[in-house]
């Protein structure tokens, strides 16, 4: 005897680990359970998005911050067979200042990720709740840099961001 459990997968472009899960069997209806626990497991397919701003190796380059830089954006939108859940922006500073990001415009709740340039290295984010502007202003030293725009659990927004230096 047999059955098919159905799990639904909520489908993205990250580059991450396979994921496994445990499932509890229990109650049979005229069978004998020879194993009460089964094992799952969620293959990652993912390389990281192929279009522009879908990964850290894709991020739209925004270029050197020398004056106020503005992107207009949304997040959170079907795109295709894939829901966009990240859209990556690059850019260079030539000197030292004080970074100012800021995430505004928005129709529901979205955060700001700031990144060095190993992309594993997380500087700062945002965390405000709510459709308030997100800030993150941060002393930095010359060089590249990356952010990462993306929606609060299932929400779809427009945006704004504004990259400057001061």
């Amino acid at each position: 005897t047999q059955k098919t459990i159905l799990v639904p997968i909520l489908g993205d472009t990250l580059n991450e680990d396979d994921e496994t899960f445990f499932l509890s069997l229990s109650q049979p209806k005229n069978a004998d359970l020879g194993d009460k626990r089964a094992i799952g497991k969620i293959t990652d397919n993912d390389t990281g998005g192929d279009k522009p701003g879908d990964s850290f190796e894709t991020a739209v380059n925004l270029g050197k911050v020398k004056e106020e830089i503005i992107r207009v954006d949304q997040i959170g939108f079907l795109e295709g067979n894939y829901r966009d859940t990240d859209d990556y922006y690059r850019f260079q500073l030539d000197r030292k200042g004080t970074l100012v990001l800021t995430l505004d415009g928005l129709v529901k709740d979205a955060n700001i990720d700031l990144y060095g340039n190993n992309k594993n290295e997380l500087i700062s984010q945002s965390n405000n709740d709510g459709i308030s502007s997100e800030i993150l202003k941060t002393p930095l030293d010359a060089g590249t840099y990356y952010v990462r725009v993306y929606p609060k659990s299932d929400s779809r927004t427009d945006y704004r961001l504004s990259v400057d230096l001061i």
